[in-house]
Order: C-alpha cells, then sequence, then structure tokens
C-alpha cells in the first residue's frame, strides 16, 4: 500500500549494495535528524555484522537483534513490525530494512514535517510509546528514505563519504588480519602483533575524518537554519500578498454592486 514502482526501483538499488554502502545512505538521509546520535549507526552496522548479519539476517535473527538493542516488544509485535519493513518480502532484513524499523518514529516524525501541510492534524498514527506494535507505514518509511533533506551539499555528502571508506578499510584490514593470524606460523605472529597495535591505537584516522565531518554538519546546519528562515519569511509575506490580493478583490465587487445599482 502506498508503494509505486519507481519507490520500490529505488529502494531495491540501494538495499542491494552491500552493509557499508547502506549505513552511507542512511546517514545521507538523516543526518541532521540524528544529530549527535549519528555515530550510532556505524555501531549498530559493527554489531549488525557481529551477530552474523553481513548479508542479511533472517526474520528470527532480526527479531533478536532488535530486542537486544533496546527494542522491547512481544514475539508478535516484532514479527509484524518485520513484516512491514520487509520491503522485498524476501524473508530477510537487511542492515537498511533494520534501520527502517529501529528508527522508525524518527523517520516517520520527519515524513511528517516534510508533508505537514497535507496533514494540518499531526501524524496519523500514534508515534509515542518508541512505536511499538505500529505497522503499515513501510512506504512512509522508504518515501523519506529516498528524499534528502533540504540543506545537504557537496561538502557534508563528501565527508560521510570519506568516513565510510575510513572505516571500511580500517575493518576489511583488521579483518585480513585476523585471518592471518588464525592461520598461525611466523606471518601468523607478525599479523597478530600488528593486529594487537591496531586494536589498541586511538583509531587517529578514524578520528580525523569524524571531526571533519562533525564541522561539515555545523556548517550545513547552520546553512539550513538560514534556508529555513528565509522559507518560512517567503511563505509569511506570499500569505500577506493573497490577503491583501483577497481584500482588493472584495472591494472591487462591493464597488462594482455599488455602482451597477445607480
Amino acid at each position: 500500500e502506498g508503494f509505486t514502482d519507481g519507490m520500490r526501483s529505488s529502494f531495491a538499488d540501494v538495499a542491494g549494495r552491500d552493509a557499508d554502502a547502506q549505513c552511507e545512505f542512511f546517514l545521507k538521509s538523516f543526518i541532521f535528524a540524528l544529530g549527535d546520535n549519528w555515530k550510532e549507526i556505524p555501531e549498530l552496522l559493527k554489531d549488525y555484522r557481529k551477530a552474523g548479519g553481513e548479508t542479511g539476517m533472517n526474520h528470527v535473527q532480526a527479531s533478536d537483534f532488535l530486542q537486544k538493542h533496546g527494542k522491547t516488544r512481544t514475539g508478535t509485535q516484532r514479527k509484524n513490525e518485520l513484516d512491514d519493513v520487509d520491503i522485498n518480502n524476501d524473508g530477510i532484513i537487511s542492515f537498511l530494512e533494520y534501520l527502517l524499523l529501529h528508527y522508525k518514529v524518527l523517520i516517520l516524525n520527519e515524513y511528517y514535517k516534510r508533508y505537514e501541510d497535507f496533514y494540518p492534524n499531526g501524524p496519523e498514527e500514534d508515534l509515542s510509546q518508541d512505536g511499538i506494535g505500529l505497522c503499515g507505514v513501510g512506504y512512509k518509511l522508504v518515501d523519506e528514505l529516498l528524499t534528502l533533506p533540504k540543506g545537504m551539499n557537496p561538502q557534508l555528502t563528501a565527508a560521510i563519504e570519506s568516513f565510510t571508506e575510513a572505516k571500511k578499510a580500517r575493518e576489511q584490514k583488521i579483518k585480513t588480519l585476523k585471518a592471518k593470524a588464525d592461520k598461525g606460523g611466523v606471518k601468523g605472529m607478525a599479523a597478530q602483533q600488528e593486529l594487537t597495535i591496531m586494536e589498541s591505537e586511538d583509531s587517529t584516522e578514524i578520528n580525523r575524518v569524524e571531526l571533519t565531518l562533525q564541522a561539515a554538519m555545523r556548517r550545513a546546519d547552520k546553512r539550513r537554519g538560514s534556508q529555513a528562515l528565509n522559507e518560512q519569511k517567503a511563505k509569511a509575506e506570499a500569505e500577506l500578498k493573497k490577503a491583501a490580493e483577497e481584500k482588493r478583490a472584495k472591494l472591487a465587487a462591493k464597488r462594482a454592486m455599488f455602482e451597477g445599482k445607480k
């Protein structure tokens, strides 16, 4: 319900990418809404992988993962909500689909902000209680996911991509070193030493890229605030102009009626 062929096709394109790319896309879509909590997304990806979700989780795995990450629900609620975000109905919950459920309320709030003119009374659904049991909103979640926020600019986009690349490269190197260390021998011992050093270091490169991303966020958010203020001002001016034109039209109509009676 509510899905267009274009939405399904666009979502399938993003969901078909690897988990890092899905993580990156979600960050781009909700970087402003997440605010300082944006760091939760790469951490969730790390946990998702550890739980066996490199290429997706079945509904049982995803249900357990959801419960272990603070999203307490009954078994029936978890089943129904997972069905709702299994957008392609393949029985597998990709990382992107999981994020749609984990951040359901945040996404719906953004959706209703964007469509406030169509929903003057606010959300149709009850978004309290962390959206527990809330279903039938998959198309709204996807619609908002596929709409990049106002204020997104090339600098912020590049910062998010650089962060994702640096994180992915580091994790791939750790994975490679672990595989070598497991084989033992001289090369295995050397790999284990390098791995120990790498895991204990302060991730200088990651921290540098992270700071760059946060700085880009602040700059973009500032411009975004100015843009929103200008849009509100333009809207108010347009409403005043419309009211003045309606008043002139009424006066003209009255004048025409008066002159017609003479």
